[in-house]
């Protein structure tokens, strides 16, 4: 059975007045393209929220857009957000190749480094190979407290102002 998605078609749009490029700006050289990055931090935000979400793919009509399916609706296997014994959630079900149940919850736990080890191993004992994590706000600050990362420093050696890193970017398993 082949699996997929639907795409989530997504977008941004902005209006910018005619006279404009001959004001002065305060600091831009180009309202165009201000708007295209400020823009497309939004869309990059509403994609994450989208990915993040445990909803399943709809194909979408008239009425209703279509949706691309959350991270959360394909997990199958190698997945430890439910709890084990009777408090625990049932995983999606596929059908046609698409995730037509969201993944319950179980009893929720707590977000560790033990169960995102165990997570990770999981999925190299299945033959893949990971090479990144999506959480939530709520999880990504509980990621960036993990011990280890605090200890990680940067040197600066340049007379300008150092940069304080507030969060993990990256998590490296030896």
């Amino acid at each position: 059975m082949r699996i997929h998605n639907y795409t989530n078609i997504s977008r941004k749009t902005f209006i910018i007045a005619d006279n404009l490029k001959f004001q002065d700006l305060a600091g831009r050289n180009s309202e165009v393209a201000y708007q295209v990055v400020k823009n497309g931090k939004e869309l990059r935000r509403d994609m994450e929220t989208i990915l993040c979400h445990n909803t399943i793919p709809t194909a979408g009509g008239a009425a209703a857009p279509r949706k691309t399916g959350g991270v959360a609706a394909w997990l199958a296997t190698n997945s430890v957000s439910n709890s084990t014994g009777g408090g625990g959630g049932a995983n999606p079900v596929l059908t046609a190749g698409i995730p037509t149940t969201k993944q319950t919850e179980g009893t929720k736990r707590a977000f560790t480094v033990a169960l995102l080890n165990e997570v990770i191993e999981n999925c190299w004992s299945s033959g893949g190979n990971p090479s990144m994590v999506m959480v939530g706000a709520s999880n990504k600050q509980t990621l960036s407290g993990f011990a280890g990362i605090a200890a990680n420093r940067y040197q600066i050696t340049k007379p300008e102002q150092g940069t304080i890193i507030g969060g993990a970017d990256i998590y490296v398993i030896h």
